[in-house]
């Protein structure tokens, strides 16, 4: 089991990381006159942390994100 500590330092690189990944597409986006983009997430920690998040709701011009977390529990 690893330390709870390098989980959060992991935790908080893979938010930075999918901001920047996101800000990235943007770029993509706006250079190639994309109207918009969905993007579909899960429940990972990166994907609902405050900071993506924020940066999410500030791009909703060209940005949609979907969160589709399904139960393990709902499947027989």
């Amino acid at each position: 089991m690893r330390p709870k500590l390098a989980l959060h330092a992991e935790d908080y690189e893979k938010k930075k990381k999918i901001v920047e990944h996101l800000r990235s597409i943007g770029n993509y986006i706006k250079k190639n006159k994309i109207k918009q983009l969905i993007v579909i997430t899960d429940n990972a920690s990166f994907h609902v942390s405050r900071k993506t998040k924020q940066f999410v709701e500030k791009q909703l011009h060209w940005l949609t994100a979907i969160n589709f977390s399904l139960s393990l529990k709902s499947f027989p």
